[in-house]
C-alpha cells in the first residue's frame, strides 16, 4: 500500500472534554444496565436488510433473518466474582467479561484488570492521570446481549481507497495495543448516496490481512447508528451492544493477549464500556492503526458517509502516542483517494501530541 506523506488541513475541531466512564459487561451484576426484556424485543425482521438497525431491539429470530446471528454458549464463574457470557462467532470462541459488584477499576490490582478486560494501569505519570481520571468516571457494564449479530459488511481494505488516518509500523510482533480516544461524528447531509462510515483502532492491516479492530459505526446495514462494533478478519464486523454519542469521547481499544485478542470499548456520555475476549491465532503486530473507513458491503465500497471534520484527540500504541514514532517510514499519514476518478474523499491533519489529529472529508466519491 502507497502512503502519501501527511498535509496540514484547516483544524476546526475543538478539545472539549466529555463526561468520561467505564464498563465491562453484565447480567448478572447490580452495576450492570438493564437489558432489554425479551417481551419487548421485535419479533418481526427489518423492514430492510441493507438499512440500518440496532440487532440487539430484536429477537434472534428476527434479527438471524438478516445476517449470522450466535447464541450463547453459557456462562462461566471467574475467580474474582465477576462472570463471562460465552459465544462462538465464525468458529472463534468469544466471551462478553464482567466484573462484580463493587468492582472499581481505580482501586482493583492488576490482576483483577487483566480478568475483566480493562486497559492496563500505565507507568507513566501523565499517562496514569488521564488514566485515572478515566476510570475514575466508571458507571458500570452494558448488559451482555443474547446473542451477538454480525453485518454484511467488512472493514477489510488496507489500500488508500477506503482508509483515512494514520498507521505506524515497525517488525512484525511489535504492536501488542492500539489505542484512539475520537469524537464521535456528526453526520450531515450528502449528495450521494447508500454512504456509510467506520471509526476505528486496530492492530495489523496496514501490510497484513491479520488485522484486528473496534469501533463505531454509521449506516451500516444490521448495526444501529453509533453502535460499536468489533471484527478480526476475514470474519465480518460483529456489533456490540453499545453506543457513541455524537460530539462526545468515544474510547475504542484492541489488544494482543494469549490465545487472541481483548476489545474495550467505552462512551463517555453515558459512562458505559464493554469487555470482550476473543479467541484467535491471525496475528501480525507490525502495525497499528487509528482511521475513518468506508467498509465494504457484500464485497463492494459504500459511498463516504459526510462526517465534515472527525477529530482523533488520542491515538496510542503500545502506551506510545503515534507521534512519538519516526515519520521516516515508520509513521504514515493516509489519505483517501477514489481510484476510479482521483477524487480526494478524506485526508488527515498533521499530529501532534498525544497522538491528536483530525481527518477531514472532501468527497463522498
Amino acid at each position: 500500500m502507497k502512503a502519501c506523506s501527511p498535509t496540514h488541513r484547516r483544524k476546526r475541531a475543538q478539545l472539549v472534554r466529555g463526561l468520561l466512564a467505564l464498563v465491562g459487561v453484565a447480567t448478572v451484576l447490580p452495576v450492570a444496565a438493564p437489558a432489554v426484556r425479551a417481551a419487548d424485543l421485535i419479533a418481526t425482521p427489518p423492514a430492510d436488510c441493507t438499512a440500518s438497525y440496532d440487532p440487539y431491539q430484536y429477537t434472534q429470530a428476527a434479527a438471524g433473518a438478516c445476517s449470522p446471528t450466535y447464541a450463547t454458549t453459557g456462562q462461566t464463574a471467574l475467580a474474582g466474582g465477576g462472570a463471562s457470557v460465552n459465544y462462538t462467532v465464525a468458529g472463534m470462541p468469544v466471551s462478553i467479561l464482567m466484573p462484580p459488584a463493587g468492582f472499581d477499576p481505580v482501586t482493583a490490582t492488576d490482576a483483577q484488570l487483566d480478568e475483566y478486560g480493562f486497559p492496563p494501569r500505565p507507568t507513566d505519570q501523565d499517562a496514569l492521570s488521564e488514566w485515572t481520571s478515566d476510570m475514575s468516571s466508571w458507571t458500570g457494564a452494558a448488559a451482555a446481549p443474547g446473542f451477538l449479530a454480525s453485518s454484511s459488511a467488512t472493514a477489510d481494505s488496507v489500500t488508500s481507497s477506503n482508509w483515512s488516518g494514520y498507521a505506524v509500523t515497525e517488525s512484525a510482533g511489535t504492536f501488542t495495543h492500539a489505542e484512539a480516544w475520537f469524537f464521535e461524528p456528526t453526520f450531515g447531509s450528502s449528495v450521494c448516496q447508500h454512504n456509510s462510515e467506520v471509526t476505528w483502532a486496530g492492530i495489523g492491516g496496514f501490510s497484513s490481512g491479520n488485522l484486528a479492530q473496534d469501533g463505531t459505526a454509521h449506516n451500516v446495514p444490521g448495526f444501529d447508528n453509533h453502535q460499536g462494533w468489533w471484527e478480526i478478519l476475514p470474519a465480518n464486523m460483529v456489533s456490540a451492544n453499545i453506543h457513541g454519542h455524537p460530539g462526545f469521547t468515544f474510547y475504542a481499544s484492541t489488544r494482543k493477549v494469549s490465545g487472541g485478542f481483548r476489545f474495550f470499548m467505552m462512551d463517555f456520555q453515558s459512562g458505559q464500556t464493554v469487555t470482550i475476549s476473543v479467541g484467535s491465532s491471525r496475528y501480525d503486530g507490525s502495525s497499528a492503526e487509528a482511521i475513518a473507513e468506508r467498509p465494504r458491503v457484500n464485497g463492494s465500497l459504500t459511498n463516504l458517509s459526510n462526517f465534515g471534520t472527525l477529530t482523533m484527540r488520542r491515538t496510542q500504541a503500545n502506551g506510545h502516542g503515534f507521534d512519538t514514532f519516526n515519520p521516516t517510514g515508520h509513521r504514515h499519514g493516509i489519505h483517501m483517494v477514489n481510484p476510479s476518478n482521483g477524487d480526494d474523499m478524506a485526508d488527515p491533519s498533521g499530529i501532534s501530541s498525544a497522538g491528536h489529529f483530525t481527518v477531514t472529508q472532501h468527497h463522498c466519491a
